[in-house]
């Protein structure tokens, strides 16, 4: 059953909750909501067995989260925090592609934030300029109202499908085209972050798409103590990367 909270610049999330335990915030990536992520769905439902009390939301703008433009890094920021505050002030977040990033900055500014986990966030090297590229590379499409050319834009080296998913889908229209904005805020955010927890500069690897994109998952490691790498195996997959 769908829940609804306010966060503190008036936008209204929707949120699903499940289990008793530990607190513990999905933040997904560009595509991703509620409504069109059984996989986060199967994730959620999964964690609440084992101990944990989940919030899986739709991010401002997208499925039933209210929101309108301007969207951005400081209103996702904003979710958060009412989530956070839905559970007690206190929870650990897990943060998916663009999602990590978001992550990344509400714990740079939010003293609830407890412990991160962050899947394949898509940040540049450290001072690099790729995550303001991209973001004006979107808001030009958003001005100029290419729809197209934004979903053509984030799933560049990605499977065709992916595409026609997110242009003609079912969950197309509630993915919108301004909240794309939010997904770049984070990657333009994170390199320049000044004083707030920095990573270090890293090698990208190779690829279509983020091709200067790295794996900040792995290189916050040695910044940020006492953070360890874990890994685990795959159950499944639906993104080859293209060489």
């Amino acid at each position: 059953m769908t829940e609804y909270v306010q966060a503190p610049d008036g936008t209204r999330i929707a949120v699903d909750r499940a289990g008793a335990g530990q607190p513990l915030i999905l933040i997904g990536g560009a595509g991703q909501f509620r409504a069109v992520d059984p996989d986060t769905r199967e994730l959620t439902g999964e964690l609440a067995r084992r101990g944990f009390t989940v919030l899986h939301h739709d991010r401002p703008g997208r499925g039933d989260s209210a929101g309108d433009p301007p969207f951005g890094l400081a209103r996702e920021v904003a979710a958060v925090s009412a989530l956070i505050d839905a559970v007690g002030g206190r929870a650990w977040l897990y943060g998916s592609s663009s999602g990590g990033a978001i992550a990344l900055a509400a714990a740079a500014e939010l003293p609830g934030v407890e412990r991160l986990f962050l899947w394949e966030v898509p940040l540049g090297p450290e001072c690099g300029t790729d995550g303001a590229e991209h973001l004006a590379a979107v808001r030009a499409l958003v001005a100029a109202g290419d729809r197209e050319g934004i979903w053509r834009l984030y799933t560049d080296g990605m499977p065709p499908e992916w595409f026609e998913d997110m242009r003609s889908g079912p969950g197309g229209r509630r993915r919108g085209a301004g909240p794309r904005r939010a997904d770049r805020h984070p990657r333009q955010w994170a390199p320049l972050a000044g004083s707030r927890p920095r990573r270090p500069a890293g090698r990208p690897p190779p690829g279509r798409g983020q091709r200067r994109s790295c794996w900040a998952s792995l290189e916050l490691i040695p910044g940020i103590a006492p953070a360890r790498k874990a890994s685990t195996k795959c159950r499944k997959s639906s993104w080859v990367r293209r060489a």
